[in-house]
């Protein structure tokens, strides 16, 4: 195992600790919160597992969305991503309205990390229409609302 990948693994445990913790001792902690947490440290798990750094750097583009997935953080064009001690798989330039993230070659094809991308995706949702939750404002979800309730209070970003 890489010292990256042994770092990111270590990492990883580290957060599902702290989330299995926060969820035996906090009774405020939504399952959903704790069951989306742990599958996102899975689906992390499994996108290191293929992943090794390399030059890709594939632009898609779809109207007025760029999409730039890059085969190592040195590739990301903000400064704090390019340093893998940060932590970053991911992020969305709002201002230019772009995302990247990380993606690896395969035999099958480019293959991107689900929920980095559906998390940047997240937040050009929120962006559009703020009745959209803000992907960082998840771990304050503590109802449902019925049909009748607004899904919007204001109280978050």
């Amino acid at each position: 195992m890489t010292r990256r990948k042994q770092y990111l693994f270590i990492s990883l445990s580290c957060i599902a600790l702290a989330v299995a913790i926060l969820y035996l001792f906090s009774g405020c902690t939504s399952r959903y919160v704790a069951n989306r947490q742990a599958g996102e440290i899975y689906n992390h798990r499994s996108f290191n597992d293929l992943y090794t750094p390399s030059d890709l750097h594939k632009i898609i583009t779809l109207p007025p969305l760029t999409i730039h997935i890059v085969g190592r953080h040195e590739l990301f064009d903000w400064e704090i991503a390019q340093d893998v001690r940060n932590g970053v798989f991911g992020y969305a330039d709002s201002l230019r309205w772009a995302i990247w993230l990380l993606g690896v070659r395969t035999n099958v094809g480019v293959i991107v990390n689900q929920n980095v991308l559906g998390h940047e995706c997240k937040h050009f949702l929120h962006r559009y229409d703020n009745a959209v939750a803000n992907p960082h404002n998840y771990d304050k979800i503590r109802e449902v609302l019925s049909d009748g309730e607004s899904g919007y209070r204001g109280d978050g970003e």
